[in-house]
């Protein structure tokens, strides 16, 4: 026989019931007691098992017994043991039980705010240009998230469209611009306009103005060493293990979507012999042009890894930023970046914008560690060197107010559209794999 002490906390005042300890009580009483305080509004059942002299109890099989008899008679209780330790219980195994009512609990939440979630999407019915309805759980069901994103709908353009077309007119053209200072993660530019975001907006888009969702990729053109540079000018240096080249700004370093050329097919029909897998060591944004190293064998392959790995690797970018002016008046924004001075070091945390890919933001909590050296060896002529190989890395420090707050000419997706991105990669050094002799590269670029 066991006896019982209830602690209750009831509307933030707390109510102790003591039973007295020569009585003992059965299991069904203990149980009884324990329902009656919840009843009167307990939420939190504090639970003490005492022998019958009113010791506690060593035993750890009567002890579960009492807390699985509750716990089946009030499921939504939350139930604190004693933290006596003459129960013989370690504290993970006494708090064991109150976890995994919180955890059912949340995963209960979770399904019941998805639910909810859900049965508002299917409450939003977007027209199209001819009359149609169609929810926002069925426009995207086909689309990679399979699911609506948070605040889906919710954004400008789908709710412009939606009165247009419920009040009988037709859009002629429709467009987004920023006004004002940029935000801290984004990058935006006060006057410019801006396309849908790629995950929440465009797949919305597309079913309203009845067309398929639109991409605006960087830089679409086709480019052929054949046709346009011989392989003596873009081939700088050729061994049996490896070669050094000069990629065009506009060429592909690996295969894409399409059939464009890419660095990749290239050295491919050259080497027939080598492993397409070993060739690429590292990339280079379509639009940037600039010195690459690939290899021809496994061991040069896994060795230069290795050198990018450890950062061992040492590059050099020429970039060329636009004037200060670019951004028009009336707007708050450091038009200078918080880097003024003629050199320095940049270091700003990257991520994914996740719902507006392949753009990337500056998220101090969970992005990753990006560090950029740079140069001005002229008034909008730098020189980059990055200590980390973050995605669009260059990019967003040249970009963000935080960073040299001026965009590199034809950035088209942090600045302003030009007849090419001017970045380019001037200097490449590593150790040769075969040789271990230290081997420096460089290639002026052509603006």
């Amino acid at each position: 026989m066991e006896k019982l002490i209830i602690t209750a906390a009831i509307c933030g005042a707390e109510v102790t019931k003591k039973q007295n300890p020569a009585v003992p009580y059965t299991v069904e009483e203990i149980v009884r007691e324990a329902k009656s305080a919840y009843d009167a509004g307990a939420a939190i059942v504090h639970l003490h098992v005492r022998e019958d002299d009113g010791t506690p109890t060593q035993s750890r099989e009567r002890f579960r017994v009492c807390i699985d008899a509750i716990r089946q008679a009030i499921p939504d209780v939350i139930l604190i043991p004693s933290t006596g330790g003459a129960v013989g219980m370690s504290a993970e195994e006494r708090l064991q039980p109150t976890a995994s009512r919180i955890a059912q609990l949340k995963a209960e939440r979770r399904q019941r705010s998805d639910a909810l979630q859900t049965w508002l999407f299917n409450q939003f019915q977007m027209l199209n240009d001819k009359g149609e309805r169609r929810s926002l759980t069925d426009i995207f069901k086909d689309t990679p998230m399979q699911v609506p994103p948070s605040g889906a709908g919710e954004c400008c353009e789908p709710k412009l469209l939606q009165y247009a077309y419920q009040h009988g007119m037709r859009p002629l053209q429709i467009g987004m611009f920023w006004w004002g200072a940029s935000p801290k993660q984004e990058i935006r530019h006060h006057k410019n306009f801006y396309p849908a975001c790629s995950g929440k907006c465009k797949p919305i888009l597309g079913w309203m103005l009845n067309t398929a969702p639109l991409s605006a990729p960087e830089g679409t053109t086709t480019f052929s060493w054949a046709d346009n540079h011989s392989a003596k000018k873009n081939i700088l240096y050729e061994d049996a293990h490896l070669a050094v080249i000069s990629k065009p700004a506009g060429m592909l370093s690996v295969p894409g979507k399409t059939e464009a050329e890419s660095v990749l097919s290239v050295l491919r029909r050259r080497w027939p012999e080598a492993d397409p897998n070993l060739i690429m060591v590292h990339r280079l944004d379509q639009a940037t042009s600039g010195l690459m190293v690939v290899t021809r064998t496994r061991r040069a392959h896994h060795d230069l890894q290795r050198q990018f790995r450890h950062h061992e690797v040492r590059k050099m970018y020429v970039a060329l930023l636009e004037n200060n002016d670019k951004n028009d008046d009336n707007c708050d924004d450091k038009k200078n970046g918080k880097f003024s001075m003629k050199s320095g070091k940049i270091e700003l945390p990257l991520m994914p914008d996740i719902m507006n890919r392949p753009y990337q933001v500056v998220d101090y909590e969970k992005g990753k560690k990006g560090v950029t050296e740079y140069r001005f060896i002229g008034e909008n002529r730098v020189e980059l060197r990055p200590k980390t190989g973050r995605t669009h890395q260059l990019r967003v420090h040249c970009a963000h107010a935080d960073g040299l707050g001026r965009p590199i000419v034809g950035d088209t997706l942090y600045g302003h559209r030009a007849d090419r991105l001017y970045l380019h990669a001037a200097e490449l050094q590593f150790r040769h794999p075969a040789t271990g002799e230290w081997l420096t590269f460089t290639d002026a670029p052509d603006f």
